[in-house]
C-alpha cells in the first residue's frame, strides 16, 4: 500500500486551488467584457436589491434636473424580469415629460414589474407637467396576467393638474399590488382602468386630488380587490368627484379613512363588495352613495360621520352589520331591501326604511 507523506498532499491541494482560481478569474474577465446584456449593471453597482435609478440619473437636484431619459434607461434595464426590481433610491426625480410615454416600452410585458422606492417622502417622483396624461401609465391595451409590483415611494404634482392627469394609472394588468405608495396634487389619484383583477392596496395615501382618489373605472377593475388600508384626505373639493370611486366589481373588500372630500364613497352597479372604517366630514355628496343597481353590500366595522344627509336607493341585499352614524342621516328608499343588524345613531344622525328591511 502506497502512503503519502502530508507535504505531498499539502502541495496537491494547493496545486489544485491554484487552478480552480485561475478558471474563475477567466471566467470573470469573459463575462465583464463579452457577455453583459446591454443596459446589465454590475452587481456592485445595484442598491436595495435592484437596479438603481441613481446610476442612470447621477443626481437627484429637483430644481434643476431632467431625469427622463434616465428613466427610460432605468426601466429598460429592470423591466424584464420581475425578479429584478427597479430600486430608485432616496431622493426627488423631477421629470419634464410624463411619464406615460416613458413607460411605453412596457406595453405588452409579459413579465413582472416592480418598482420600489426608500419610502414614501423619501422616494419621490415630481412631476411638474400638469397636462392631461398620467405620470404613470402602466400597462397595455391587451390584458397581461403578469402584475406589477409598486412599493415604498412618493407620486407629486403642483396641485394645478388638469382634467385626465393621473398620478398612477394601471391598465389590464392583473393582481397588480401597490405598498406605501403616496400620492399628492394630481388631478386623479390612482385609476385602475381596464381589467385590473384582483388589485391589493396596503398602506396607500392620496391627497390633495382635485378630482377622484382612487377610481375604479373600468367594468371588471374592481373585480377580486384587497383594498387593506387606504387613506385619502381631501379629494374632490374642486372638480366635485368623490374620493374613492368604485364601478362594477365583485368580491372586493375595502378598509378606507376618508377625510375633507366632497364626497366619500360612490358604488356603481357593485356587489359582493364589503367596506370598513371611517368615513368623516364628506361635502354635499355624503358619505357614502350608490349608482345604478348594487347587491350584496355589506357595511362591517364602519363609521359615517359629519356629512350632508342621503338616500340610498336601488340596494338589494344591503347588510348593516356594526355601523357607526354620528351626525350623518340616511334614508332607505322603497327600491332598496336590508337588513339592519348592529348600528348606533349618535348626534344628529337618523335612519329612515321605506323598504323591506329586517
Amino acid at each position: 500500500m502506497k502512503i503519502f507523506r502530508s507535504s505531498s498532499i499539502l502541495a496537491l491541494c494547493a496545486s489544485g486551488f491554484s487552478i480552480v482560481l485561475s478558471t474563475l478569474a477567466l471566467l470573470v474577465v469573459t463575462l465583464s467584457s463579452n457577455q453583459l446584456p446591454k443596459y446589465a449593471i454590475p452587481i456592485s453597482r445595484t442598491s436595495g436589491g435592484g437596479v438603481s435609478l441613481r446610476d442612470f440619473t447621477g443626481t437627484d437636484d429637483t430644481a434643476t434636473a431632467n431625469n427622463d431619459a434616465a428613466i427610460v434607461r432605468w426601466l429598460s434595464a429592470c423591466s424584464r424580469d420581475g425578479q429584478v426590481p427597479c430600486y430608485a433610491p432616496a431622493g426627488t426625480y423631477r421629470t419634464i415629460n410624463s411619464i406615460q410615454s416613458l413607460t411605453s416600452n412596457l406595453a405588452g410585458n409579459p413579465s413582472t414589474l416592480r418598482i420600489k422606492g426608500d419610502g414614501p417622502g423619501q422616494t419621490v417622483f415630481f412631476n411638474d407637467n400638469t397636462a392631461a396624461v398620467p405620470i404613470f401609465d402602466i400597462g397595455s391595451d391587451i390584458y397581461q396576467s403578469s402584475n406589477v409590483i409598486l412599493e415604498d415611494f412618493s407620486v407629486r404634482a403642483p396641485r394645478t393638474a388638469n382634467v385626465g392627469n393621473v398620478g398612477i394609472k394601471i391598465r389590464n394588468r392583473g393582481g397588480s399590488i401597490l405598498r406605501n405608495i403616496q400620492i399628492d396634487g394630481t388631478y386623479v389619484g390612482l385609476d385602475f382602468e381596464k381589467a385590473d383583477y384582483a388589485p391589493v392596496l396596503d398602506n396607500m395615501t392620496v391627497s390633495n386630488t382635485k378630482c377622484t382618489g382612487v377610481r375604479f373605472s373600468d367594468d371588471n377593475s374592481a373585480n377580486a380587490g384587497d383594498i387593506r388600508s387606504l387613506y385619502i384626505f381631501s379629494a374632490g373639493n374642486v372638480a366635485r368627484c368623490f374620493a374613492l370611486e368604485i364601478g362594477r366589481g365583485g368580491g372586493m373588500r375595502a378598509h378606507v379613512d376618508i377625510e375633507g372630500s366632497w364626497g366619500g364613497i360612490s358604488l356603481t352597479n357593485g356587489n359582493s363588495i364589503i367596506l370598513s372604517g371611517d368615513v368623516e366630514g364628506s361635502g354635499p355628496a355624503g358619505n357614502l352613495m350608490f349608482f345604478g343597481s348594487n347587491s350584496g353590500i355589506t357595511l362591517s366595522a364602519l363609521t359615517l360621520s359629519n356629512s350632508s344627509s342621503t338616500t340610498w336607493s336601488n340596494v338589494s341585499g344591503l347588510n348593516i352589520l356594526g355601523v357607526q352614524f354620528y351626525n350623518y342621516s340616511v334614508v332607505l328608499d322603497s327600491s332598496s331591501t336590508a337588513w339592519l343588524g348592529h348600528y348606533s345613531l349618535e348626534g344628529t344622525s337618523t335612519l329612515s326604511c321605506k323598504g323591506l328591511c329586517r
